[in-house]
């Protein structure tokens, strides 16, 4: 089964509320790994094109940065705050920018355009159990009170 596309979820118009999202932690793991294949790719192009070695170097360290923060995630509990979703979009950022300029840089790849159209809010699993937790408390409250 294909991943969802959780912009598409929201409504037509950029500028409304779509309200409330949740990004599970697999959905973030899906995005991660799209982010990684992408970084993977372009490092290869990177590496075997003849632009700057500078430009190589620097990044060979911005590969490194997200190698480093994808195995810190990569385990369930690594990404179950929302605040984990919002960085894996800025690397995603991060890398659409690296390929603009491997680009300019007169590099050729075969990386699509990886820019999300947008950002848009989201509740981790976490913030759902807060609430869920919340809610349930009041419940249990309001049978206690009824019972008494």
């Amino acid at each position: 089964m294909p991943a969802v596309d959780i912009y598409e979820l929201g409504a037509a118009d950029d500028d409304a509320d779509i309200g409330a999202l949740v990004v599970t932690p697999s959905a973030m793991k899906d995005e991660m790994n799209t982010v990684d294949a992408l970084v993977r790719q372009l490092d290869l192009d990177v590496q075997a094109s003849r632009v700057r070695q500078e430009f190589k170097v620097a990044f060979g360290a911005f590969r490194q940065e997200w190698g480093a923060f994808y195995k810190e995630h990569e385990g369930w509990w690594g990404r179950l705050w929302g605040a984990v979703y919002e960085k894996i979009l800025d690397f995603r950022r991060r890398a659409e920018e690296w390929r603009q300029a491997f680009l300019r840089e007169g590099g050729n790849t075969a990386v699509p355009s990886v820019a999300p159209p947008g950002d848009k809010p989201a509740l981790s699993n976490a913030h759902l159990w807060l609430i869920g937790a919340g809610l349930g408390a009041w419940a249990l409250a309001s049978v206690a009170s009824i019972r008494r």
